[in-house]
C-alpha cells in the first residue's frame, strides 16, 4: 500500500554494518565496501526516487558505553560509518558531504519532481533515471550501472530533450558510481542547459555568481550555459575550451585540479565557474552567515563561520598544516580559531591565507612504567562468605516473571526477575547432599553473545563455560556440566558468577528480548545421568542493592555486580588498603576476577582534540592464545570489555571528557581468568588514535577531575 501524497521516508539506509564477538574485525573493510561508490549508488537512487526523508544508519557509529552493547556486538560500534569511532572523517564522509551539498544547491529542483520520459543509454550496462520538475521545467538525471552492482568502466551517451533544445549527453561511469546531474536549471542568475559535472554549490558574491561543479579525477566534462549574446570567457586556471553557438556557451574540460573560469557579458550577471576534481571538491566547505554564504577550500574540517565587527571568524580542525582560500567573504580580515589570518586577494576574487598550522606533538606516558596495584575479587566464592543480605531466589518482587522461562521450573533464577539486568551477577546455592554418587553439576544459563560463567563448590574452583561467538547471531543461552568429584554427604555451597553481555533485541517482534539471563536452572546429577531431586536454596546479588554504591552521575549501566564494583574499586580516590604492587602482566593470583589499578598524568597540548585509546597486546591480530577478559574503567567510567581469546577488539576509544587532558587519571581493570599463568594479561598501553588542532569546547565528566573539584 502506498501513500502518494506523503513524503517518502527511508528510515534506515545502510551506512555500514555491525561487527560481532569472535570476528576478524570487519569495520575497516565495511567502510570500504559500503564506501563512496556505495553511497553514490544507493543514496542517489533514493534521491531520484523522491525519497524526501533519508536517514543514514549510521553516520557515526561510536562506542557502546558501559553495558549498553547488544548481545551480538562488542564495545566498538564503529559500524564502518562515515565518521569513525575515533571521530575521524573517513573518505566516504567527504563523498557524503558532496551529496549533501548537492541537495542544498539543487533543492529547488529536488523539492518537486515527477517521473520524466524514459531515457535510453547507448550502453546496455547503464540506466539513466529521469525526473522533471513541473514548476521549473528542470530535468534531474541519475546515471548508474545496470545492474547497480556492476563495476565496469563504461563510456556512453543518452539523448535528452529540453526547452533549450535536443542534446546528446556524453558520460562515463567507472566502477561503482552514480551521478546526479541537472539540465534546464536556474543556477543563481545563470541558466544551466546541462552539465556532465555535478553541482556542489552556488552562491551570490556581490554582483557576480559563484558556481562550483565537480567530477571524478581524470574524467572529461562539459557544461552548457545559455546567453543572449556571446559572453567573454577567461580561463584563470586549468585547461578549459569554450565555444558559443546559437545562444549556448559550451565549456569542455577534464577534471584535473581546480579550473577557474570567469564569464562576463552575454546579458547575464558575471559568473565565476569553479570546476573541481574529486580531491579539490571534497576539500570545499559551504558555511552560511548572517551576511550570506562563504565558500572555503581547505583540507581542514571547517566547523563554522560568523562575522563580528566586520571580521570573518572561522572555526575548525586541522590534522595537517592546511592552506585556506575563501570566496564570498565580505571581510578583509579573518581569523581561524581566534588566530588572525593574513589574506591575499587572488585573480578570481578569492582571498587566500597562509597555511593554518597543524597539530603539535603529543607525548603519552608509558603505562608499563607506572606503579600498578592488584587485588583479588571473587570473594563470593569462599564458603564462609556471608550472603545473608542477598536476595533469595524464591523471594520474587511483585514485577517478577517478566523475564522467566517457566518451563524450566516454578521458581525462577533469572537475574532480571530480581532487578539485576546487566553485567556480572553472583549466585550462591546452599544444598544438603545425601547420595554419595552425586558428582556432577548441570547449569542452564543465559549470558548473551560471549557471555560466560565460573563455578566454585565449597570454595574450590571447578571450571568455567563460555557462550557462542564467531557469528552475527550467536546462541545466547546454553547448558554446562561440571565434574565435581564425589561430594560427601552433608552441606555444600555452590558459587556461580554469570557475566551477562546484554539481553536480546526484539528485532523480529518475537519477544526474544524476554529470554532469561543469569542462571535459569540448576541440578545435581551423577555422571551416569541420574538426576537428584535435591533442592538448592539460591541467593543472588547483582549491580543493585546490597553493598551497591549510588552513582547518580554514571548511572546503573556503568557497573555490573562484581564485589569490587559494589565497593567502588574502579572509582578515582578509592582507598589503597588491601592492594599490593604488581605488574599488570603478572600471572593471575587465582581463578576468578582480580583488579589492577594505576594512575597516569597527561599534559596534552591545549586547544587540541586528542583522541586516546587503550590497547592490549598485538593490535594487528584480532585475538591471542591467552584466555582472559577485562573490564576497562577510566576515571570510574566503564569504557568496554576486552576478551583476548575471542576478539576482535583490542583497542578501546577513550573519549575526551572522560580523560583529564592536563591532570591525573585513574585506570582500573577487572580481569577474569581461570587462574592459569598462561592466561595473564597482555601489555596495556595508551595510544594516540587521532589528533587535531581545534575541536570544540568540552566539559570534563566527574572522575576526570580531582575528587575535591566536584
Amino acid at each position: 500500500m502506498t501513500s502518494p501524497r506523503t513524503p517518502g521516508f527511508a528510515a534506515e539506509l545502510g551506512g555500514g554494518w555491525f561487527d560481532y564477538w569472535g570476528s576478524n574485525g570487519t569495520y575497516a573493510c565495511t567502510a570500504e565496501r559500503q564506501g563512496k561508490g556505495y553511497q553514490r549508488v544507493f543514496y542517489g537512487t533514493n534521491l531520484i526516487n523522491r525519497i524526501t526523508i533519508h536517514n543514514v544508519y549510521m553516520t557515526f557509529g561510536g562506542t557502546s558505553w558501559g553495558w549498553l552493547a547488544g548481545p551480538v556486538v562488542y564495545t566498538s560500534y564503529d559500524y564502518g560509518a562515515p565518521i569513525a569511532e575515533d571521530r575521524g572523517v573517513r573518505p566516504k564522509a567527504l563523498a557524503l558531504k558532496q551529496q549533501g551539498m548537492f541537495v542544498q544547491a539543487a533543492q529547488q529542483a529536488l523539492a518537486q519532481m515527477d517521473k520524466g520520459p524514459a531515457l535510453q543509454a547507448s550502453s546496455p550496462h547503464v540506466k539513466v533515471y529521469h525526473n522533471v520538475n513541473p514548476t521549473l521545467g528542470t530535468h534531474v538525471l541519475f546515471a548508474v550501472h545496470s545492474p547497480s552492482n556492476r563495476t565496469s568502466d563504461d563510456t556512453f551517451t543518452f539523448d535528452l530533450a529540453t526547452r533549450d533544445g535536443n542534446w546528446r549527453v556524453p558520460l562515463r561511469l567507472n566502477g561503482q558510481d552514480g551521478k546526479l546531474l541537472l539540465a534546464d536549471f536556474p543556477v543563481g542568475r545563470q541558466h544551466l542547459v546541462y552539465s556532465t559535472s555535478e553541482l556542489q554549490a552556488q552562491l551570490p558574491d556581490g554582483e557576480r555568481d559563484i558556481v562550483l561543479l565537480h567530477g571524478r579525477s581524470g574524467e572529461a566534462g562539459e557544461t552548457l550555459l545559455r546567453y543572449g549574446t556571446a559572453p567573454k570567457v577567461e580561463v584563470l586556471a586549468g585547461q578549459v575550451t569554450s565555444g558559443y553557438q546559437r545562444g549556448v556557451l559550451k565549456l569542455t574540460y577534464v577534471h584535473d585540479g581546480l579550473a577557474r573560469v570567469r564569464i562576463s557579458g552575454g546579458g547575464r550577471a558575471p559568473l565565476l565557474l569553479l570546476l573541481a576534481d574529486e580531491p579539490h571538491s571534497q576539500a570545499f566547505w559551504l558555511r552560511h552567515t548572517a551576511r550570506g554564504p562563504v565558500l572555503a577550500l581547505t583540507p581542514a574540517l571547517l566547523r563554522g563561520a560568523a562575522y563580528a565587527d566586520g571580521r570573518l571568524d572561522l572555526t575548525g580542525d586541522t590534522s595537517i598544516a592546511s592552506p585556506l582560500e575563501l570566496w564570498g567573504s565580505t571581510a578583509q580580515h579573518a581569523t581561524f580559531n581566534g588566530a588572525a589570518l593574513a589574506l591575499a586577494a587572488q585573480p578570481d576574487g578569492s582571498l587566500r591565507a597562509a597555511p593554518v598550522p597543524g597539530p603539535a606533538t603529543v607525548r603519552l606516558p608509558d603505562l608499563a612504567a607506572q606503579r600498578w596495584l592488584r587485588r583479588m575479587d571473587s570473594v563470593e566464592a569462599q564458603p564462609g562468605f556471608d550472603d545473608s543480605g542477598w536476595v533469595r531466589a524464591d523471594a520474587r518482587p511483585s514485577a517478577a516473571q517478566t523475564w522467566t522461562t517457566p518451563e524450566r521450573g516454578q521458581d525462577t533464577l533469572a537475574m532480571s526477575d530480581y532487578g539485576f539486568h546487566h553485567g556480572d551477577v553472583w549466585y550462591r546455592g546452599h544444598v544438603q547432599v545425601a547420595d554419595p554418587s552425586t558428582d556432577q553439576l548441570e547449569l542452564f544459563y543465559g549470558g548473551g553473545g560471549a557471555g560466560m560463567l565460573q563455578v566454585w563448590v565449597d570454595g574450590r574452583y571447578v571450571g568455567q563455560h563460555e557462550l557462542d561467538t564467531g557469528r552475527q547471531f550467536p546462541e545466547t543461552t546454553d547448558s554446562a556440566r561440571f565434574a565435581l568429584g564425589r561430594l560427601a554427604p552433608g552441606k555444600h555451597v555452590i558459587a556461580v558468577m554469570v557475566r551477562n553481555n546484554s539481553h536480546n533485541w526484539d528485532l523480529m517482534a518475537d519477544d526474544a528480548h524476554r529470554e532469561a539471563r543469569g542462571l535459569i536452572a540448576a541440578s545435581l546429577t551423577s555422571k551416569g545421568g541420574r538426576r537428584f531431586a535435591v533442592p538448592i536454596a539460591w541467593r543472588l546479588q547483582g549491580n543493585l542493592g546490597g553493598e551497591a554504591i549510588a552513582d547518580p552521575v554514571r548511572g546503573p549501566m556503568n557497573n555490573g555486580g562484581l564485589h569490587g564494583e559494589r565497593q567502588g574499586w574502579h572509582l578515582p580516590g578509592a582507598p589503597a588498603d588491601g592492594w599490593r604492587t604488581s605488574a599488570p602482566t603478572a600471572a593471575p593470583p587465582a581463578p576468578g576476577t582480580y583488579w589492577l589499578r594505576t594512575s597516569f598524568a597527561l599534559d596534552l597540548p591545549r586547544g587540541h582534540d586528542v583522541q586516546l585509546g587503550l590497547a592490549f597486546g598485538d593490535t594487528d591480530r584480532p585475538r591471542s592464545a591467552r584466555e582472559n577478559r577485562a573490564l576497562l574503567f577510566v576515571n570510574g567510567w566503564n569504557m568496554g570489555q576486552f576478551i583476548a581469546h575471542v576478539g576482535p577488539q583490542r583497542t578501546f576509544v577513550i573519549p575526551p571528557g572522560i580523560v583529564n587532558p592536563n591532570g591525573v587519571n585513574t585506570l582500573a581493570l577487572a580481569v577474569t581468568t581461570d587462574g592459569r599463568r598462561a592466561n595473564a594479561l597482555e601489555p596495556v598501553r595508551l595510544v594516540n588514535l587521532r589528533t587535531a588542532r581545534g575541536g570544540v569546547p568540552l566539559e570534563l565528566l566527574p572522575g576526570a577531575t580531582p575528587p575535591s573539584a566536584h
